[in-house]
């Protein structure tokens, strides 16, 4: 999910790469599936391979705060 609100930020979002969810430098950190919970929360700390100002391929660091809501079941970017 966090992908999709970082192509949003990109120049060109349609020539990406963007690593697995196992790889190294990908971190995920968040609120555990409580019972009850209208919100939850999680922090993505990752990196993408994408096409600059002069159409270089390279890589950028991004974290994305993301909340789920239950309610709605729908994630929100708040970062």
């Amino acid at each position: 999910m966090s992908q999709n609100f970082a192509k949003k930020k990109l120049k060109f979002p349609s020539n990406t790469e963007f690593p697995y969810i196992t790889d190294d430098g990908v971190y995920i950190f968040g609120d555990v599936n409580k019972k009850g919970l209208d919100v939850f929360k999680n922090s993505v700390y990752d990196y993408v391979k994408a096409k600059n100002n002069y159409r270089m391929i390279i890589k950028n660091n991004y974290t994305v705060d993301l909340n789920y809501k239950v309610k709605y079941k729908t994630w929100f970017a708040t970062k």
